[in-house]
């Protein structure tokens, strides 16, 4: 059976390191070798020319005298690795699940031997038998049956159900009419000419240059409105009532961009003033009239 040997991983790696160490050690000693070499084709140069039959002759002036021996270390270092390669064997080492069987002891049985039990008889006592004397039979005494009739009074007692009736529902609730009159005999007025000497015209012209100043005043032209150049009237309906308080507030007209709204804010400015108008009269009655004001929103170039 032929041998077979390997080599693990640290064998070769040491090998490796020693072939290398040699190596080095070889190639410095050839180096030496060769500048002692060149120094002597150096002297015999100054002296004269070497010839080509001299270089073959004289080993010391051979210039390949030393091919032989780094062919011979070359193949000894080519085979050793070649070696090393092949012969390099890897190991894995499957590491398996070893089960532990726990393993009994045989115990030793212990066989009981059997035993039999002994059936005791049990002994009944004798039977006393007691004599029973004859019965003495006794004469019943003679019952009466006393029979007690009750007399049942059936009392019924009549309840008169009186039926309450229901209240009557309550009257329904009549809301006042009041009514709202767009024309009246005296139209309401802004305040502020109450106490102007004259007539009834001109108190009216009064207010109405009172209302269109306070209008002027606190109008705003929608930044909308202004930048898209929309113009137009907006008008705005409220009703003055009998006290010359300003309620129900709405838009009539709404040319667009808000001026609708910036014109009804004005109105309920007016509203919230300390001062009442004068209220619109029938007769000598105040009555609520429906007061329409026109506002008009013009941009000016």
């Amino acid at each position: 059976m032929p041998y077979s040997f390997t080599f693990d991983s640290t064998t070769v790696f040491v090998a490796t390191i020693i072939m290398a160490v040699l190596t080095v050690l070889i190639v410095f000693w050839f180096r030496s070798h060769l500048k002692a070499f060149r120094s002597k084709i150096k002297n015999k140069a100054k002296s004269g020319m070497v010839r080509l039959s001299e270089r073959t002759k004289y080993k010391e002036v051979n210039t390949f005298s030393l091919s032989r021996p780094f062919l011979l270390w070359g193949l000894v270092v080519g085979t050793t690795v070649s070696l090393f390669a092949i012969n390099w064997t890897i190991f894995h080492v499957n590491l398996e699940k070893v089960y532990e069987i726990d393993a009994f002891d045989d115990e030793e049985l212990i066989v009981i031997p059997r035993t039999t039990v002994k059936e005791h008889k049990i002994v009944q006592p004798p039977k006393i038998i007691n004599p029973i004397p004859d019965p003495v039979i006794e004469e019943s005494p003679e019952f009466i049956d006393l029979e007690l009739t009750e007399e049942v009074l059936d009392v019924s007692i009549a309840v008169e159900e009186k039926t309450i009736p229901a209240p009557p529902p309550p009257p329904p609730i009549q809301k006042e009419y009041v009514e709202i009159f767009t024309f009246a005999e005296q139209m309401p007025r802004f305040p502020g000419c109450e106490d102007l000497e004259g007539g009834k015209a001109e108190k009216e012209k009064c207010a109405e240059s009172k209302l269109m100043e306070f209008i002027y005043k606190h109008v705003k032209y929608p930044a909308l409105a202004r930048e898209t150049g929309i113009e137009g009237t907006a008008v705005v309906q409220f009703v003055v009532g009998k006290g010359g308080e300003i309620e129900d507030i709405k838009i009539a007209r709404e040319p667009g961009a808000g001026l609708g709204d910036a014109a009804k804010e004005v109105i309920e400015k007016m509203a919230q003033m300390k001062e009442k108008w004068t209220p619109g009269k029938h007769g000598s009655k105040p009555v609520k009239v429906q007061y329409t004001v026109p506002i008009r929103f013009k941009l000016q170039n």
